[in-house]
């Protein structure tokens, strides 16, 4: 079974308010999860970075949109505030189907990069994540959890 999603399912949240006119959401974590590295003898080894749940979140709306000036007028608080703004920030498929994530240390980058076209465009604005939960949902048909699934995959493939 392939996963899909519905964009108009996709919610994202930021600072008590819902983003609308989104064209392109993108998360990504900021350091590795895990690494190899050369251990003792030569032997790779992995090294495991779990602790730093850190993430960034670029979120691409169209030039005219009401979210830009939103956005410009947090930024700009950000900044008259010396940086002393953070705020929640939530992104989920309501189909129940991905992933949601969730931080509630994110604040803006600062402003979003201006251009100027011959057609209206879009803007690209960067949320940065100190902490950040990624929830990584089942098939909706199963009731089990995402772990109990592999654990019961890896028990069949010891038979």
């Amino acid at each position: 079974m392939y996963r899909t999603y519905r964009p108009k399912e996709v919610v994202f949240n930021f600072a008590g308010a819902e983003l609308e006119g989104w064209e392109d959401i993108t998360v990504s974590r900021n350091v590795e999860q895990a690494r190899q590295i050369q251990g003792i003898w030569g032997k790779p080894t992995k090294i495991s970075n779990y602790a730093n749940t850190s993430a960034t979140v670029r979120v691409t709306v169209s030039y005219g949109s009401e979210t830009n000036k939103i956005l410009a007028m947090l930024a700009e608080l950000d900044r008259q505030m010396k940086g002393g703004v953070k705020f929640n920030l939530f992104l989920r498929d309501m189909a129940g189907d991905g992933i949601v994530f969730e931080s509630s240390e994110a604040y803006l980058e600062g402003m979003a990069e201006e251009s100027w076209t011959g057609s209206a465009g879009s803007k690209t604005w960067t949320f940065l994540c100190d902490t950040s939960k990624w929830d990584l949902t089942a098939e909706s048909t199963s009731t089990d959890s995402l772990v109990e699934q592999f654990l019961s995959l890896l028990d069949r493939s010891e038979d």
